[in-house]
């Protein structure tokens, strides 16, 4: 337990593997995330962070300048 400890203080905290994600979805529950019209006309936030999420390559996704990765 020790060791498991002092190996995860050297490494730092480990990055989420769905981060960009999990910071997208917070971006979007914002002010600056999609109006309500938005959401509904796309059946609602589920599909509306399904469907964007889709749009963006994986380098935008993880960009440290995207609006949701800043905001994290």
């Amino acid at each position: 337990a020790v060791l498991k400890n002092a190996k995860k203080d050297v490494a730092g905290s480990p990055k989420a593997k769905n981060w960009a994600y999990q910071n997208f979805t917070r971006w979007a529950q914002g002010e600056d995330g999609p109006s309500e019209e938005e959401i509904s006309s796309a059946g609602g936030r589920r599909e509306w962070l399904k469907s964007e999420w889709a749009t963006l390559t994986t380098e935008q996704r993880g960009a440290e300048d995207a609006p949701w990765n800043v905001i994290a």
